[in-house]
């Protein structure tokens, strides 16, 4: 057991610290079920995020005329969902791989200005997102009681933000201003998670580690002088990295499970998922 543990621990943690420097705080999808060993599991999980902040950060602008400056700013995602296919290989009995690919949509930027009375709220348009990442179980006692460790990495790219929105004045940016902006954001989650069936179904409740980060690039060019334009950028980070999470998985029979999940601190998202082992 003790080699298995350390194995487990060993994956997990090459998967988080061999990403890339990590759709807006998705949900970690069930990380206490495991695939069969030599078994694939497909499934479909769905997660709606009522709100993630971001720590304060600075906001550059350069225009056309040679002129540049900073503003800090803060911001939060609002109501954003995300819709993944979830592939994934039981390895061993105590260790599983996965793969996911799918589409956020939906969701929206609110950034605060800390220097001047500005609240900009903008919506993010449809994009592809991906992940992968690893789920392993450390222990398993004879009553059923089970510690789970589970590691993700999740990203888009160049997803466009769009009908950018003064909620302080009410005026929108399209009044005056082209507007061509994305975001690219990476997640990487680690969480362990302990669980205990009852029958058909296992309640767990978890903690673990969340960090994003995300980039803002993009032009606004003035719809009165063409010849003038400004480029923004920065640089967003986690405010929270702590992350709470609790779940309920039933498993229906015939290699199908039903799970769902929340989650808290780091962000508050809902999850909802459905998986077939064959």
């Amino acid at each position: 057991m003790r080699k298995n543990t350390l194995s487990a621990l060993a994956v997990i943690w090459a998967l988080a610290l061999c990403s890339p420097a990590v759709v807006w705080g998705q949900s970690l999808a069930d990380p206490a079920a495991m695939t069969p060993k030599g078994q694939f599991a497909l499934g479909l999980d769905l997660s709606y995020l009522f709100e993630q902040q971001t720590a304060d950060f600075d906001l550059r602008s350069d225009d056309s005329n040679g002129d540049s400056g900073y503003s800090r700013n803060s911001g939060k995602i609002k109501n954003d969902q995300c819709y993944l296919l979830n592939l994934s290989y039981g390895v061993a009995d105590w260790l599983s791989v996965f793969a996911q690919a799918g589409v956020v949509n939906g969701g929206k930027l609110i950034e605060t200005n800390r220097d001047y009375p500005e609240e900009w709220e903008i919506k993010l348009r449809s994009q592809f997102v991906w992940g992968v990442g690893a789920k392993a179980r450390a222990f398993k006692l004879d009553n059923g009681l089970a510690l789970g460790l589970a590691a993700r990495y999740l990203r888009y790219d160049n997803r466009k933000m769009v009908d950018w929105r003064d909620n302080v004045t009410g005026r929108s940016a399209d009044q005056n201003w082209s507007t061509d902006e994305e975001l690219d954001y990476w997640q990487a989650d680690l969480a362990a998670t302990l669980s205990m069936p009852f029958g058909p179904v296992t309640p767990y409740v978890g903690l673990g580690y969340s960090y994003f980060e995300a980039k803002e690039s993009g032009r606004w060019t003035s719809k009165s002088d063409p010849s003038y334009y400004a480029n923004y950028d920065a640089k967003m980070k986690s405010d929270n990295e702590l992350l709470a999470l609790c779940g309920l998985d039933v498993a229906l029979g015939h290699g199908l499970s039903l799970y769902a999940q929340a989650e808290f601190v780091a962000r508050t998202t809902v999850g909802l998922g459905l998986n077939w082992s064959f």
